[in-house]
């Protein structure tokens, strides 16, 4: 059971001040889960975190017993309506990037305040995420790995996109797509417990998603082992994913694959989960513990938060690419991004769209669009970018005064 300093209480009408006192009420003793409806408990590391929390608590309305800011799901539910760390909601958020794009401010705020955290000591900072086509039985990952030298961008960085499809129950092929769209296909063999564990079902087929997720972890790994990088950086929107390279243990058949691949490598994660998508604008990023099975919550402010949720969604969009498109917008799908890719005008010259509507990552939800053509218009935003990458990364070095 965790101590008074490390626990905190959160329902609809904000911090319960008596949280602690009833803490037995809440929390059955012998199992440590909840067994009050509508209860939601946040642990902390330090009695400064907890404040921290608390204070964000305050500045977003809880508390005040009203319940119309905030709600009960709020604290770790991606999919609630958490405001950001500052306090605004996410309508706040994106009218005020709106208005500054009108009054031609926008850029210059961005890149003085777009920041990250200080990845001094870190070889790469890497991201990946997945999709899948449950009809066709496929799945697909995109990702990025940003080489790192004291805690600033060094050389070139990696972008792959794959398909990922069964060949029987005992294969798969992987076929990835580089910066440049070339084309590189293998066949990956199972070994024989992973088999075993499939019990006749294709890899691929028994877990679309999941799979897929597990894969393109799996490849990020490969990549640092291949170029000596032995820690990293590694963001993620997936929760049991992290949660299993965290532990070192799973049972699925895509994490085992993984978690074996981290083992032969032998170098070391740190784990960061940023909210998915269209949920991440005003959602958390959250650091895994060393002796965690669940996510813990650490909150960064909007600034700080930009650039791996970017990451995240570049990452998705060049999975996306690799499928038949499916339904969605960058308006709902990808909104904590839709002021950050500019779009190419007329002129060749870049501008920042004031709404989702006007953002060209719309062209992979295009069903008329072929795969290699949405896979090329991914490439491209990665480049219009990389400015801001850099910048993030940098001014991630100079807050921190190194």
């Amino acid at each position: 059971m965790a101590s008074k300093i490390n626990f905190g209480y959160y329902d609809e009408n904000g911090k319960d001040p008596n949280a602690y006192d009833r803490w037995n009420a809440w929390v059955d003793p012998a199992t440590g889960k909840n067994i009050t409806p509508g209860a939601h408990y946040v642990k902390f590391k330090s009695e400064e975190e907890k404040q921290e929390f608390v204070r964000h608590l305050g500045e977003s309305g809880a508390g005040n017993g009203t319940g119309k800011e905030t709600s009960s799901k709020s604290v770790l539910n991606e999919g609630s309506d958490l405001k950001a760390g500052d306090g605004r909601s996410e309508g706040e958020i994106l009218r005020e990037e709106r208005e500054m794009i009108a009054n031609g401010e926008w850029e210059k705020y961005l890149f003085d305040n777009i920041t990250c955290e200080n990845l001094a000591g870190y070889d790469a900072l890497c991201v990946s995420d997945a999709s899948y086509n449950d009809q066709e039985e496929v799945g697909s990952f995109g990702l990025i790995v940003i080489p790192l030298k004291a805690g600033k961008m060094d050389g070139d960085i990696i972008v792959e996109s794959a398909y990922l499809k069964d060949i029987d129950n005992m294969s798969f092929e992987r076929v990835c797509y580089d910066m440049k769209c070339s084309r590189k296909s293998e066949t990956i063999n199972l070994d024989n417990d992973l088999i075993k564990i499939l019990n006749g079902k294709g890899y691929v087929a028994s877990g679309y998603a999941d799979r897929a997720e597990s894969e393109s972890a799996t490849r990020v790994i490969e990549i640092c082992e291949d170029n000596k990088w032995k820690k990293i950086v590694y963001i993620s929107d997936c929760q049991p994913l992290l949660q299993a390279i965290n532990k070192g243990e799973s049972k699925a058949a895509g994490n085992i694959r993984t978690i074996n691949k981290k083992k032969e490598w032998g170098g070391s994660m740190l784990l960061r989960r940023v909210g998915s998508h269209k949920k991440a604008i005003v959602g958390e990023i959250n650091e895994v513990g060393a002796n965690k099975d669940a996510v813990g919550a650490k909150y960064f402010d909007r600034d700080k938060s930009r650039l791996y949720a970017l990451l995240n969604d570049l990452a998705d969009l060049m999975a996306k690419a690799e499928l038949k498109a499916k339904g969605g917008n960058a308006q709902s799908e990808n909104k904590c991004s839709i002021h950050l890719i500019p779009k190419i005008e007329p002129d060749e010259s870049y501008s920042y769209p004031k709404s989702g509507a006007e953002s060209d990552m719309n062209k992979i939800y295009d069903a008329g669009r072929p795969e290699y053509d949405r896979r090329a218009i991914t490439r491209e935003m990665v480049i219009r970018v990389m400015p801001l990458i850099k910048r993030a990364i940098s001014n991630g070095i100079l807050q921190t005064g190194q």
